[in-house]
């Protein structure tokens, strides 16, 4: 007897026992689970768990614009000492939302079991940077608005108000210079004229 605690010689599969309660790896177990209520019954750790849903950050094309933390009002998102980008409460995201990688003008979230092979993590061909929007051609939605309906259908599900495009939107770095426009620029903006 030590501090008022009875622990007899192991009994139950090498565990000792505490008061009544199988001690095993130093977590009190009473009938297969232990005292805080988390189960260690055979079924239950051997059961597969779910799928788990959250953002992977591609850093190699990431350019910091933070975008996706001013788009996400979940807590996703977070920024480290370096002040860098970085997944800080992956539980937070909600299962199917992949608004903030829609946003991202970069393509650097990914959703791995997505179905759409952008968002699921493509490879990002040269053109990529041309940020030529097909839905646009093709009579689909805009990708920001899809977007802002993603983010307020999850927002709705957890008993918030929906915010469509007023919250998140605005550029992040507004004190950035422009660059020059070069040929590239000048080609795309004819493009857009066209109004097609």
């Amino acid at each position: 007897v030590q501090l008022g605690m009875n622990i007899s010689a192991p009994a139950l599969n090498g565990a000792a026992v505490l008061n009544g309660a199988a001690v095993l790896n130093g977590a009190a177990l009473l009938n297969g689970n232990d005292t805080n209520g988390a189960s260690f019954l055979k079924e239950e750790m051997l059961k597969i768990p779910g799928r788990r849903w959250y953002p992977v950050i591609d850093y190699s094309r990431c350019t910091n614009c933070m975008e996706c933390l001013d788009f996400c009002l979940f807590g996703v998102y977070g920024v480290d000492s370096l002040e860098r980008i970085y997944v800080d409460n992956q539980d937070s995201c909600k299962k199917g939302c992949p608004a903030c990688s829609r946003v991202c003008p970069e393509q650097a979230i990914m959703f791995p079991d997505y179905k759409s092979p952008a968002i699921a993590g493509a490879p990002v061909g040269a053109i990529s940077g041309l940020k030529i929007d097909l839905t646009k051609l093709f009579g689909g939605g805009d990708a920001l608005v899809i977007a802002a309906k993603e983010r307020d259908k999850e927002l709705l599900r957890d008993g918030r108000d929906a915010v469509g495009l007023s919250v998140g939107i605005p550029k992040r770095q507004p004190d950035k210079k422009d660059s020059p426009k070069d040929d590239l620029d000048n080609l795309m903006d004819s493009l857009d004229s066209l109004e097609i």
